[in-house]
């Protein structure tokens, strides 16, 4: 059985484990390990330590890498698992690769008709409202001419111990800035497995052109 150290650092992968080993005895299906362990599950760049051993666990592809947890973290695991959390750590390139391809993009409202029953006796009368709602789609039915502009944010947390001794989220800084996230990572340390929000910073309207024109930035943009 070959065994292999590799350096994690903080969070239930670091400095609250022993630690991680690469053994070949261990099954893909029916580890025959008995200490309480994690696996090293990848993708797409991005790493998480989970207690499965299914080749596949929602998109993340089972390695042979693994961490033993010491009874005292079991809580810290399960806090990170419940608010599903990266270590920023162990994901800096994927994040940085990742939020570098996402770019500000237009939203468009359209409306839509919302049915209402009314049955008096035995008779049903249906009546409809007006509701309204945003897609990228640019070609969606029913376009009310009104546009936004949106932009990705990042959130980093951390894991706190409260006065019952149970791990609490706290979030931290949010930037449009992956870099900030990152250089940050010593004082909030974990990312939502889904990493980005976003939010809107200008609205406008479809011009003439059938382009997306905000004023407040002079910036138009065309229909893709």
């Amino acid at each position: 059985m070959k065994i292999r150290n590799i350096e994690l650092k903080k969070g239930i992968a670091g400095l609250f484990m022993i630690p991680a080993l690469t053994l070949t005895g261990c099954g893909k299906s029916d580890c025959d390990l008995r200490e309480y362990h994690l696996h090293k599950y990848e993708k797409d760049g991005f790493v998480r330590y989970i207690d499965d051993e299914h080749l596949d666990n929602d998109g993340y592809s089972w390695t042979d890498e693994l961490v033993y947890v010491k009874e005292s973290d079991k809580d810290l695991y399960k806090a990170e698992k419940k608010n599903d959390l990266l270590l920023i750590n162990q994901n800096k390139e994927a994040l940085s690769n990742s939020a570098s391809q996402l770019d500000d993009y237009v939203e468009y409202e359209y409306s839509y008709k919302v049915p209402h029953h009314i049955r008096t006796g035995k008779v049903t009368v249906t009546t409809y409202s007006t509701s309204y709602d945003w897609t990228t789609d640019s070609e969606h039915g029913n376009l009310t001419g009104n546009a936004r502009l949106c932009r990705y944010t990042y959130t980093a947390y951390k894991l706190v111990l409260n006065e019952k001794g149970k791990y609490e989220l706290v979030s931290g800084v949010t930037s449009e800035d992956i870099n900030d996230i990152i250089s940050n990572q010593d004082e909030y340390p974990y990312m939502k497995v889904n990493f980005y929000d976003s939010k809107v910073i200008a609205e406008g309207k479809i011009d003439e052109s059938q382009n997306a024109y905000f004023p407040d930035l002079g910036k138009s943009y065309s229909k893709k």
